[in-house]
């Protein structure tokens, strides 16, 4: 499967940008992981969140509740936390926080970035009933002393175009500016001056290794591969509920009244 951090948000972006004003892009990211969070407590059960009943009752519900939280903790407070990286400029994320979408605009965006995952998997999945049916189980080709069937290829080059888009593309938002051009050049200027005490900041990183590298050491097989980086989420978005209030500058308090004006990233 395409990696479920960044490759399987790449496609997404090209939706935030044609619909910048009608999609909730915190929302269109984190569904996109949904399908494989389910995937770090029965890695044998992949069927179940890559199907329309995970979507409803999986997908939906969890990445609804992880779109809220993220967009109010977690970013904010790792925007604070990290350098800005130059070009990148990584602190203007934490303006995510200055608005809340509508709720049905936050449900909607779930499904669509959970539904881009399971269309991309359903052509990456060798066995797939779509692999099937289009004859993407049949052989391709030979690398070394690997066999790759068409659905193999793709899994494999799906690893490397989409993380490697979805990290143009996080490039792009930094250079261009397009923060400025979603939220207004005040918003992120608010949000680029904040910051975090150094012990707040030493729990942002701190706690969630401990966490990743816990489960990693706990899990089995090749389960601990999600297991271990939600364990990580789950941890930082902890930490950032604790911490959010220590966040200073830029009028950090603002983002408690939410806009629901204009883009709703």
């Amino acid at each position: 499967m395409p990696v479920t951090y960044f490759a399987h948000q790449a496609p997404l972006y090209a939706v935030k940008r044609r619909w910048p004003q009608a999609v909730d892009g915190v929302a269109l990211a984190v569904g996109s992981m949904t399908p494989d969070w389910h995937m770090a407590f029965s890695f044998a059960d992949w069927g179940y969140s890559h199907s329309l009943r995970g979507l409803l009752f999986w997908c939906l519900p969890v990445g609804w509740l992880a779109a809220r939280l993220f967009r109010a903790f977690t970013i904010p407070v790792v925007a604070a936390s990290v350098p800005d990286g130059g070009r990148l400029r990584l602190k203007s994320w934490g303006v995510v926080s200055a608005r809340r979408p509508r709720w049905w605009v936050t449900a909607t965006s779930v499904a669509v970035g959970a539904l881009s995952h399971q269309a991309w998997d359903a052509l990456t999945h060798p066995g797939t009933d779509t692999a099937r049916a289009l004859s993407l189980n049949s052989y391709c080709c030979t690398v070394g002393t690997s066999v790759f069937s068409y659905a193999a290829l793709a899994q494999e080059l799906s690893h490397v175009v989409g993380t490697l888009g979805a990290l143009a593309f996080i490039w792009r938002l930094g250079t261009r500016r397009e923060f400025e051009q979603w939220y207004g050049e005040v918003a992120v200027a608010r949000a680029r001056r904040r910051t975090l005490n150094g012990f707040a900041k030493a729990m942002v990183f701190v706690v969630p290794s401990v966490a990743v590298a816990w489960m990693w050491a706990d899990g089995v097989g090749w389960q601990r591969l999600f297991s271990a980086p939600l364990a990580g989420l789950v941890a930082l978005s902890a930490v950032a509920v604790v911490v959010r209030a220590q966040v200073s500058g830029g009028a950090a308090q603002d983002n408690m009244r939410l806009s629901r004006a204009t883009s709703p990233m």
